[in-house]
């Protein structure tokens, strides 16, 4: 896998993104559903498909800086 400093970023920021929706999941679903996302991200980045990086964010995602 070619995943850099950038890539693990992103990695967390989805992870982060989607965890109020696995609140409720008990612990093997939601690591199926971190697993799950962390794969489709590294085909996506290591594509260099921005269309593929982005749709595993939901529509209302917000990204907070500072």
């Amino acid at each position: 896998m070619k995943l850099g400093l950038t890539g693990v970023a992103g990695v967390v920021g989805i992870v982060v993104a989607t965890m109020p929706a696995m609140v409720f999941a008990d612990k093997a679903q939601a690591d199926a559903q971190i697993r799950a996302a962390f794969e489709k991200y590294t085909v996506a980045w290591n594509n260099a498909s921005l269309e593929g990086v982005l749709s595993l964010y939901s529509e209302d995602a917000r990204i907070a800086e500072g």
